[in-house]
């Protein structure tokens, strides 16, 4: 089955979609689903395939088609650093049967996607949310597989988020790192997520004055981290990240 969302875009249900593992970097970074391993190869991607990206300024999202079935082959989408509260649009979205399918580009001329500008992840750290301004809840329309436990969120028409699942499987520290992670425990999916949601204004602007209190709380982390996660890259992810911060603030 076919069916239109917007006048660029047809969603064609039960197609294949990207096979690629997604892959995202903690905030501000990128969740990106695609073929390329590094910037040279991403550029080259964008010179042979049409839609939605801006190589230069990169102030779009990207969602990139194949130049001859003008199926999608690839996203890139940003990561905001600054946590906004969605957990009631979470619900919403989880609460719609995600459909498995793939896009087609109909309309090139004038297809653009704003960057995502809020990053929201549950406190238990089992789904990364990144969306479009501030979406009302009852506008949620449709949640469409396209890739592995990727799921594209449309509201009143229009793209209007994108929910990842299983977020700690594949974060990785370089966004063009494309090596299989182990599975994440319980235990480090809530230390991902508590390392994002402690990331906010407040907490960002005691960074900047070089506050006590900041620095226990990621001294606190650090310790409560290393002694409840075993080994993995993700938990080096965590740690080496606070550590950069520490030499960035305190040093």
């Amino acid at each position: 089955m076919k069916r239109f969302f917007d006048e660029h875009l047809k969603f064609i249900s039960g197609k294949i979609g990207l096979t690629h593992q997604p892959r995202w970097t903690l905030p501000p970074g990128t969740l990106m689903v695609g073929p390329y391993r590094s910037s040279e190869e991403h550029e080259l991607h964008l010179a042979k395939t049409n839609g939605s990206g801006d190589s230069i300024f990169d102030s779009t999202d990207e969602l990139r088609f194949d130049l001859n079935d003008r199926m999608l082959v690839s996203c890139r989408v940003g990561l905001a650093e600054n946590p906004y509260f969605t957990e009631h649009l979470l619900k919403a979205i989880l609460s719609i049967e995600t459909e498995q399918g793939s896009l087609e580009l109909i309309q090139e001329h004038g297809f653009q996607i704003p960057s995502s500008n809020i990053t929201w992840i549950d406190p238990d750290g089992q789904w990364l949310l990144a969306v479009q301004g501030v979406i009302q809840p009852e506008h949620i329309e449709q949640r469409l597989r396209l890739a592995p436990n990727l799921d594209l969120v449309i509201g009143s028409g229009n793209i209007c988020g994108w929910l990842l699942s299983q977020p700690g499987d594949y974060l990785v520290k370089s966004i063009w790192d494309d090596k299989v992670n182990p599975p994440t425990t319980d235990s480090l999916s809530k230390y991902i997520a508590a390392y994002i949601l402690m990331m906010n204004t407040e907490f960002i602007n005691q960074l900047e004055g070089s506050s006590d209190h900041a620095k226990k709380m990621l001294f606190n982390y650090l310790e409560e981290l290393r002694s409840n996660c075993e080994f993995s890259p993700q938990r080096q992810i965590l740690i080496d990240s606070v550590n950069t911060i520490l030499d960035t603030f305190f040093s």
